[in-house]
């Protein structure tokens, strides 16, 4: 019986030590809810065993820290790095960066605000902020669509006007570009302080004479939206 007691001391203090671990990683990969969740559940279970002995509690709480930082350090950080790079080789992540407006003749500009929404909750929205209007993707999945008219068919390089804040980690903000159902692109998100609205070109897009279907999909629930003021499209010479 007391074997049984020792073993399921050593269960419990496993599991919060694990927690622990799941907390350092939340943050890391901004799943606020999910860190909070945790720490509720770790609260719980301390209440639970508080009638044990109080320093055997305390070493454990310092060893549980002790090891999700260091579990955290060598083995979640290097994915992460790992998961950037791969990213960043796509061959569909084309995007470089500018502080000047793009311009062409023939181009095509659609404002953010004129999408239409789906698979959208809270933190999403299409429509006017405190910067102006805007589409704003938080949640999982959450969809911007935009009907695009084209005077000509061709190849048309892809332009998005962004706000960032530098205050999440890369990745945050990512989202995949789908053109007419058939061709996708993708912005990955690289954090930084954009100090307002920064220019970004994706990549480039096939368009078709007459209408088009361009679709923005949030790529995953993280803490930090996509916010788009505007898009061009712009012919390729």
């Amino acid at each position: 019986m007391k074997n049984l007691f020792k073993s399921t001391i050593s269960l419990f203090w496993l599991s919060i030590t694990l927690m622990a671990t799941t907390i350092l990683w939340s943050i890391i990969e901004n799943k606020l809810i999910n860190g909070v969740i945790d720490f509720i559940l770790i609260l719980v279970m301390m209440v639970i065993n508080w009638k044990a002995n109080f320093k055997l509690m305390l070493k454990w709480l310092m060893f549980a820290l002790f090891f999700g930082v260091t579990i955290t350090i060598a083995f979640f950080i290097p994915r992460i790095e790992i998961g950037s790079n791969k990213a960043n080789n796509s061959e569909n992540n084309s995007q470089t960066e500018t502080n000047i407006e793009p311009t062409g003749t023939g181009e095509i500009v659609v404002e953010g605000e004129t999408g239409v929404l789906t698979n959208g909750s809270t933190w999403s929205y299409i429509g006017e902020s405190a910067r102006g209007g805007e589409a704003y993707l938080g949640d999982d999945k959450a969809t911007a669509t935009y009907e695009v008219t084209a005077k000509n068919a061709g190849k048309y390089n892809l332009y998005v006007k962004l706000s960032d804040d530098a205050m999440h980690m890369d990745g945050a903000r990512s989202v995949t570009i789908t053109v007419n159902t058939t061709q996708t692109l993708k912005y990955t998100h690289v954090s930084e302080d954009t100090q307002g609205w920064k220019w970004y070109k994706i990549g480039t897009a096939t368009l078709k004479a007459g209408k088009n279907t361009i679709a923005f999909v949030k790529d995953e629930s993280t803490g930090a939206a996509y916010v788009m003021d505007t898009f061009k499209l712009i012919p390729e010479n």
